[in-house]
């Protein structure tokens, strides 16, 4: 903090009477002063809550939309700037056990790509270990890739289908999202399809759970 100086100055007359002669002296003295100019600290919006992660947890983004890349923000909300865009099917961001919350949104400290910043907390979950259920839908077959994809993906009942990640024109990945279950926030489907006459039809169906508590050793949701 760097002072404010203001030099004040006071001139002082000295009169001398000599024998019939004056002699007229002036003598400047200089006094200086210091005002301490205080610097305010800005106040951030929301407060520091709870986190639900243990720092060092690795966890993956889910419910974002392919082609709608997540924002890493210097801070939640609209005071934090963009530090980079994170892909919809991100998988390795490391979380650091600090939250913060504003307007009854939840956000976590986390670290990706060796930088620090908050993503909302709604848009992280632990990814398990992937199950194959291709048996489940032998025979469906529709006129479009997507159609036969949102099909197998809304057979699980859940209040949000998100397609989150199209790799090519016959691999499909949605998050199933919204079941009221403390510890499972929804289920990964990945689905490969293939073109015949008869239309196209699944070769392969995945399901991963996407566990908000955390995975077992055999990466099983708790």
């Amino acid at each position: 903090m760097v002072p404010h100086v203001k030099r004040l100055s006071v001139a002082a007359i000295l009169l001398i009477a000599g024998c019939g002669n004056g002699v007229e002296t002036s003598t400047t003295t200089s006094f200086v002063t210091t005002t301490a100019t205080s610097v305010t600290a800005p106040i951030l919006p929301g407060n520091e809550i709870a986190s639900v992660f243990n720092a060092g947890d690795v966890v993956g983004v889910i419910g974002v939309a392919e082609g709608d890349n997540l924002l890493l923000l210097s801070f939640p909300g609209d005071t934090g700037e963009t530090i980079l865009e994170v892909d919809s099917l991100e998988t390795a961001v490391e979380t650091l056990g600090v939250a913060w919350e504003i307007g009854s949104i939840p956000w976590e400290l986390v670290l990706l790509g060796g930088r620090e910043g908050y993503l909302p907390r709604a848009n992280l979950a632990f990814v398990a270990r992937s199950e194959e259920i291709t048996a489940q839908f032998a025979g469906s077959t529709s006129d479009s890739p997507l159609e036969l994809g949102e099909e197998i993906a809304s057979e699980i009942e859940a209040s949000r289908v998100v397609l989150v990640g199209r790799p090519d024109d016959l691999e499909l990945i949605y998050d199933v999202l919204g079941f009221g279950d403390d510890s499972l926030a929804g289920y990964r489907v990945r689905v490969v399809l293939v073109e015949s006459e008869q239309g196209f039809a699944a070769t392969l169906v995945e399901r991963s759970p996407l566990c908000a508590r955390g995975l077992t050793e055999d990466s099983i949701c708790l």
